[in-house]
């Protein structure tokens, strides 16, 4: 059906503007019929009545010429849309580490721009002038047949014009969108950086390098443009060679002509294919170019990469094809029920129970489930995980389990593995094929990410405000009220802090939380974490970066609130785990050793008590 939708706005846009110069030559004609003495002549109200038949039957082509290529482009261009904002929002996490975020931003914003509004504007206007250019020359043609031989010699040397123009322009067009790219990351770098650059006296640095971009872009444009009005010059001089002959060969062939009115005709149009050839030659590159967006935005798509589909083996809820096929099974094949009538009926005890005990019973087990993780048992087995395929394994764990409501302190050296254990378990990356990390009996692997990472708590090395309300940073979704969110403050010893600024818990957050302290953001964090009480907690080196008062109040708060919660915390001081259930050590990836503190430091030889021995000797 969408062929047969292209096909027939494809006929009703080459009829009207075919029959746009026939207006036109109604005039000549009549003029013409008025100065024959010999043919029958109409009145004048006739030729109006004709001249307004044939311009209002044009006007409804092109009205509805333009509704059709509109319908159609503007539905193309929002299913394009939803597809690639679907698979972007379904890459993994890698892929946002490793692009721009400009780069990102361009394709929802400057290409989506592109694909919405430029180009169908300029299919309409290419299509429209290639056409009128075109009845133009059909026109020239059947008053000047000796032209035919003329636009045949000189096609060639059109072709070529035409030709090296578009590889250069596009090529161009497509420089100038990659030079852009440096300039908005160079500016947002320098924003986020000022404060840094301002201390260390970077500031002519930075400047230099945001002109050398900005020069660098602005050659680009300057070429392109030089380019378009090559073209514009060399066309104009090929099509003054076809006028020049036109006029020639009107002059000296007027004898064969029948009505000098419609050669005049033909070379006035002749004269003027210039500009609509111009326009549409134009138009032709500049869709060439602007198809680069939808090609950007194709390369979200599956069939184009391999980005979004690298968890596809263990996470088919991603496929959305799929989702639906198995809900349009499972429909069918209950609507069909009964399927034989077969019944067979086994210890059938019945007995009345009260409506609400059985609705409590019901939501009791809700509840149940949407408080998963229970008891916070991790059980974890031929884990593997690596950040891309060509890469080694950072994780290779054979079997490790966690008892629910154990604190497992987790340590190693750089590069042992320990944040890429958060990784695995929030599957920031997805682990490969066969790992498993089940987590009080649900395998997380196969479980769809809002509902893994809704049910886990993080507090991250580096806290992360968003701006907005302190309110929103704490409860995103409203889920609690005021006096829980004060209660989790007053633990946090925030209450006073908070309190003393303006609107309270609506107070802003500036980005990135810059009118608070790092301590504060941390203590934030945590207050976060608290007001969620989930059964895991992972801390990936909470404290790293904060004073030690801070972090003594942060260990407070956790062995004092945390206490029947499952506690990952990720070491930088190796004092603070000491007093934890178990230590995990982690070597290369493998686990070296996991025992309670006290035994691992009873082995000399060990890797834990070698790292102990290293504090001591530096302290």
């Amino acid at each position: 059906s969408n062929i047969l939708w292209m096909v027939l706005t494809c006929a009703v846009l080459v009829v009207a503007q075919i029959c746009d110069p026939v207006a036109d030559l109604i005039l000549v004609i009549w003029a013409d019929n008025e100065q024959d003495k010999s043919a029958s002549h109409h009145s004048s109200y006739w030729w109006i009545t004709l001249w307004c038949t044939i311009f209002l039957f044009i006007a409804a082509l092109r009205l509805v010429s333009g509704l059709l290529i509109s319908g159609w482009l503007s539905r193309a261009a929002f299913h394009l849309n939803m597809k690639t904002l679907y698979y972007t929002l379904r890459a993994p996490m890698t892929y946002y580490d490793t692009t721009p975020k400009s780069a990102i931003l361009n394709r929802f914003t400057k290409d989506t721009n592109i694909i919405d509004i430029d180009i169908p504007f300029d299919i309409d206007i290419f299509s429209s002038q290639l056409l009128i250019a075109l009845s133009y020359i059909l026109i020239v043609c059947i008053f000047i047949p000796q032209m035919i031989v003329i636009f045949i010699v000189i096609s060639p040397a059109f072709y070529y014009l035409i030709d090296a123009y578009r590889k250069s322009y596009v090529e161009l067009v497509r420089l100038c969108i990659f030079g852009l790219d440096p300039i908005t990351s160079i500016f947002s770098e320098t924003l986020i950086g000022l404060s840094s650059i301002r201390a260390y006296k970077l500031d002519a640095y930075f400047k230099n390098l945001i002109h050398a971009r900005i020069s660098r872009f602005t050659n680009l444009w300057y070429n392109r443009n030089s380019v378009y009005l090559w073209f514009d010059c060399y066309l104009d001089i090929l099509i003054d060679f076809v006028v020049i002959a036109a006029t020639i060969l009107g002059f000296y062939a007027r004898d064969s002509f029948t009505s000098p009115a419609l050669v005049a005709f033909a070379i006035v149009y002749l004269n003027i294919i210039s500009g609509h050839l111009q326009v549409a030659m134009l138009q032709l590159v500049w869709l060439e170019s602007e198809f680069g967006a939808v090609q950007r935005l194709l390369w979200y798509h599956p069939s184009h990469n391999n980005i979004v589909y690298e968890a596809n083996p263990i996470n088919p809820e991603y496929t959305l094809e799929q989702q639906q096929q198995q809900q349009q099974q499972r429909r069918q094949k209950h609507e069909k029920w009964p399927y034989y009538g077969h019944i067979k009926i086994t210890n059938l005890k019945l007995r009345y129970r009260n409506t609400l005990e059985q609705q409590q019973q019901q939501q009791q087990r809700r509840q149940k489930h949407e408080k998963w993780p229970y008891y916070g048992h991790i059980k974890i087995t031929n884990l593997k995980l690596r950040y891309r395929k060509q890469f080694d394994y950072v994780l290779d764990i054979a079997s490790v389990s966690i008892r629910g409501g154990e604190k497992i302190g987790i340590c190693g050296r750089t590069g042992a593995g320990k944040s890429s254990l958060m990784v695995a378990l929030f599957r920031l990356v997805e682990p490969e094929l066969g790992s498993s990390i089940n987590i009080d009996g649900i395998e997380c692997t196969k479980l769809g990410l809002h509902s893994l990472r809704k049910n886990l708590t993080i507090i991250p090395q580096d806290p992360i405000l968003f701006m907005g309300t302190l309110r929103f940073n704490l409860d995103p979704f409203g889920e609690y009220s005021d006096d829980e969110i004060w209660s989790v403050l007053r633990k946090c010893q925030l209450e006073q802090v908070i309190r003393t600024r303006k609107a309270a818990l609506d107070c802003r957050v500036f980005e990135n939380g810059g009118n608070f302290s790092h301590g504060q953001k941390q203590l934030i964090c945590i207050a976060r974490a608290l007001l969620k009480n989930t059964k895991c907690l992972l801390l990936d080196e909470a404290t790293s970066s904060i004073d030690k008062h801070t972090d003594h109040l942060i260990q407070a708060l956790i062995r004092k609130h945390f206490k029947h919660t499952t506690v990952l915390c990720i070491a930088h001081r190796l004092e603070t785990i000491l007093d934890y259930d178990r230590i995990l050590v982690l070597k290369r990836g493998k686990i070296a050793e996991f025992d309670t503190p006290q035994k691992l430091m009873q082995n000399p030889h060990g890797l834990f008590s070698q790292m102990i021995n290293t504090v001591k000797t530096h302290h």
